[in-house]
């Protein structure tokens, strides 16, 4: 599998920041319908509830998502994310994928790890339509690094907006105390 530029400059636009939250479903809808996977998935880690959600999907039903998103914490999923080092995976030897595939004997899901610096944040998984493990591994860490880069951009974005917000409160009490008229008799 080559890499082919023009979806993957499409992806870059896609997933790059422009004010509003990132959102992952767009960009891996090109990673099906251009670069021929025949579905993909991204697992993110929450801090808030410390484990993996499905956070986006191309390719995959309502149901199958639903059931993903229970079994992202758990096996394979979770070993990949700990271990960092993206794998291919054949459907057949883990029935606990919830992801039904007409040639699932012979599908592999290729998972590669999304980093945030050097914080593993999740994962991007995907069954590649041409069976070429390699280059969909290769395809994949540049779509997981672009979507790790956005990902970074939009914590910061977040981190200094709340930044923002708590300084603006605290300059609008300043001035309620400085021309506070309560104490002036007259």
């Amino acid at each position: 599998m080559k890499f082919p530029s023009a979806p993957l400059k499409k992806i870059a636009d896609l997933l790059s920041i422009d004010g509003s939250p990132v959102n992952l479903n767009p960009a891996l809808e090109v990673l099906v319908s251009d670069i021929h996977f025949t579905n993909a998935f991204a697992l993110l880690y929450r801090t808030s509830t410390e484990r993996m959600a499905a956070t986006a999907s191309a390719g995959i039903s309502v149901s199958e998502f639903r059931k993903l998103d229970q079994s992202a914490g758990n096996g394979v999923f979770a070993d990949t994310l700990h271990t960092g080092i993206p794998i291919a995976i054949r459907l057949a030897d883990h029935p606990e994928i919830p992801i039904e595939d007409s040639a699932r004997g012979d599908s592999s899901l290729v998972m590669v790890p999304i980093t945030s610096g050097r914080k593993k944040i999740g994962l991007l998984c995907a069954l590649p339509a041409d069976g070429d493990f390699n280059g969909a591994a290769d395809i994949l860490e540049l779509v997981a690094a672009m979507i790790g880069q956005s990902l970074r951009v939009e914590m910061a974005v977040m981190s200094e907006r709340e930044k923002l917000r708590e300084e603006n409160l605290h300059l609008k009490q300043e001035l309620k105390e400085k021309y506070d008229f309560s104490h002036i008799v007259g």
